[in-house]
């Protein structure tokens, strides 16, 4: 575990969005030490989704198990300055966005972070606390 007020976050909007989301009971995870510009963030239903650091602010994505016809998630906001734990709420529950219907019966969503965590054997992730 690694304690909140000690990660090195690369954007304020993302430092805001993690204590946003840890302050609603959320997990919040990182996979770097440093310089972190990509958390996990799992709901209180361990449904989960991943917001990153791009050019124009903050983009949320999915998460699923890897395939071969639609990768590991699907882009659901993006550019975004600010987010609300709500557009957070949207990217956990969402198995396939609108636009992307014919993906649905590729995406097998994980389980839990848990289980996301226990079948990577390349990254070390670490769940922030406050």
């Amino acid at each position: 575990m690694k304690i909140f007020n000690q990660i090195d976050f690369k954007s304020e909007s993302l430092k805001q969005i993690s204590e946003k989301c840890l302050d609603k009971g959320y997990k919040v995870f990182i996979f770097q030490d440093t310089n972190i510009s990509q958390v996990f963030i799992s709901d209180k239903q361990d449904n989960i989704c991943t917001v990153s650091c791009c050019l124009g602010g903050l983009n949320v994505s999915t998460v699923h198990k890897p395939n071969r016809d639609c990768g590991t998630g699907f882009r659901v906001h993006d550019d975004l300055y600010q987010l609300s734990v709500n557009q957070i709420d949207t990217a956990c529950n969402m198995i396939v966005p609108l636009w992307a219907p014919g993906s649905f019966k590729h995406v097998k969503k994980w389980k839990s972070m848990t289980e996301k965590i226990n079948s990577c054997s390349v990254l070390t992730y670490h769940e922030i606390i406050l």
